[in-house]
């Protein structure tokens, strides 16, 4: 079995958004960065970063904050995400689509749907690879979207 990384997970399962709603979250969890409940804007914390996407989410965020939305789409259409969907056309799970849009090929298609059943049910063997370098909360995001995120304040 392949294994998968979350933000590998959340390209093949919704795009590059939600790769880099992942790094949001994992920052958020880390407490390295704060989401303005009222305003929703981003603010940092601590400016260490864990991997490429996360450094460039930090990045994009100014020491006085800046929007959650201009964060998310800035970070999405960044180099780092464009990298690790490069990895899954190279593997032949994405391919480029109209416009230069990605799309899930069959096999992608077919991993995506495993990939989320096994994070709707909890069972450990899709998923059981990644408890190790990653956190639960941030590959079901990466699975199943914002909905899978108890965090109210988040979602």
């Amino acid at each position: 079995m392949d294994e998968f990384t979350p933000y590998e997970i959340a390209l093949l399962c919704g795009g590059p958004t939600r790769a880099a709603q992942c790094a949001l979250l994992t920052l958020y969890e880390g407490r390295r960065v704060r989401v303005s409940r009222g305003t929703r804007r981003v603010t940092v914390v601590k400016r260490e970063a864990d991997d490429k996407i996360q450094a460039a989410l930090l990045q994009e965020v100014p020491d006085t904050g800046f929007q959650l939305g201009y964060v998310l789409d800035a970070v999405a259409e960044s180099d780092e995400v464009a990298a690790v969907a490069g990895g899954l056309l190279e593997r032949g799970l994405l391919r480029r689509g109209f416009r230069g849009r990605l799309r899930a090929t069959r096999q992608g298609r077919r991993t995506r749907r495993r990939l989320r059943a096994d994070a709707e049910s909890g069972a450990p063997s899709g998923l059981g690879a990644l408890k190790d370098t990653a956190p639960d909360a941030v590959t079901r995001l990466a699975a199943l979207g914002t909905a899978a995120v108890e965090d109210a304040k988040l979602r």
